[in-house]
């Protein structure tokens, strides 16, 4: 348990599932993505109406170079060069600015009482595979398919987060560059 900023809230986080990469060492093989659908919606609620808090819900993409965090909810995906890229998209946020946001909104007087959305952009499996390829051609992931990508990406929920940037203050990372660093450090761990 830990107290935050100007609400005084006492909070704590549950303990993550951690999943052993097992890759071959030397090669990026895979497209390793998790997406931690926080399921303390229940937590979060309590701790609202009892502090009048800001509540941020958090789709997090990011790689830990050991371990594959799979906090709550996740779509982990190792796909090997010869399989079909999954057709599904989402919502994005980088861990780094679901952090960022956590601790400026503790802070920030205009998030009290504030529903924060934090989302980036919309992603798909292919525009994933694809920035890889781009960046990183000597990786091995399938080659994404931009045409899926554009028309996955119709079908994600809208949403507006205009407010949430107003009140944060700052830009969020792309998943491009999220991307980039996360297979960045795989290949400086190997």
């Amino acid at each position: 348990m830990t107290k935050c900023g100007l609400h005084d809230l006492q909070y704590f986080k549950l303990p993550t599932s951690l999943k052993h990469l097992t890759p071959n060492q030397n090669q990026i093989q895979d497209i390793l993505l998790y997406v931690d659908l926080h399921h303390l919606v229940k937590l979060y609620r309590i701790v609202m109406k009892e502090n009048a808090i800001s509540s941020l819900n958090d789709w997090i993409l990011s790689l830990n170079l050991t371990y594959l965090d799979l906090s709550n909810n996740p779509i982990t995906e190792l796909i090997p060069p010869s399989d079909e890229i999954p057709e599904e998209a989402n919502l994005f946020i980088d861990v780094r600015d679901t952090a960022k946001a956590h601790i400026v909104a503790f802070e920030k007087e205009e998030a009290i009482g504030q529903r924060l959305l934090l989302i980036s952009e919309p992603y798909t499996y292919d525009g994933i595979a694809h920035i890889i390829n781009e960046n990183f051609p000597e990786s091995r992931v399938p080659k994404g398919d931009l045409s899926k990508d554009k028309e996955l990406k119709k079908n994600v929920h809208k949403y507006n987060s205009s407010k949430t940037n107003k009140i944060l203050g700052f830009d969020f990372i792309s998943l491009e560059q999220s991307i980039i660093d996360s297979v960045k450090e795989i290949y400086e761990s190997k």
